[in-house]
């Protein structure tokens, strides 16, 4: 009976350590779950933090990339204007250029006029240019271009005039001369 006695003090004893070996075995899974609970819950704030950074860096990425794109928009009618100018300025420094020139030969025409003197035939007794006499063989031509008293040989080529309808006979170095001038 005894036996029976000790064991009846003994087994609840025995259930009473386990029982509080197990509450203890729950009290740390529940504070190792709670631990993992606190840092789960830290995790998911450090991500909701860093998910509201990217969203808020998205936006501000979206309004850069917008002007950006304006800006980009007006530097390229910038550039097609800067483009449009160039070429009409080549074109007016292409006209100017033209216009020179034609001034400058309007000079060149002008001085020639200007010094052209339509020489006499009786003050010419030779080619101007060959220095060969006159005579009934080798007759006098003017050139209609400066005036002067060739021969025909001297004066055998023809070039239109701002003052004839037609060519006309000019000498031979007003013909290279109008021929260069042509050619421009």
């Amino acid at each position: 009976m005894l036996k029976i006695v000790i064991e009846f003090l003994v087994k609840p004893r025995q259930k009473k350590t386990e029982a509080v070996n197990m509450a203890d075995q729950l009290n740390n899974k529940l504070a190792d779950s709670e631990s993992e609970r606190t840092a789960l819950n830290t995790n998911l704030k450090i991500e909701r933090e860093w998910r509201t950074s990217l969203q808020e860096e998205s936006v501000k990425d979206k309004e850069r990339i917008g002007a950006m794109q304006m800006e980009l928009k007006q530097l390229e009618k910038l550039k097609k204007n800067y483009t449009d100018q160039e070429k009409a300025l080549v074109e007016m420094g292409s006209h100017l250029s033209n216009s020179q020139q034609k001034v400058e030969e309007m000079k060149e025409v002008t001085q020639t006029m200007k010094d052209k003197k339509w020489a006499e035939d009786k003050d010419a007794a030779q080619c101007q240019q060959c220095d060969q006499l006159f005579n009934l063989a080798r007759r006098k031509h003017h050139c209609r271009n400066c005036g002067g008293i060739f021969c025909n040989s001297c004066s055998d080529y023809t070039m239109p005039l701002p003052s004839s309808a037609k060519p006309v006979r000019v000498c031979d170095a007003c013909y290279t001369t109008l021929l260069q001038r042509y050619q421009r």
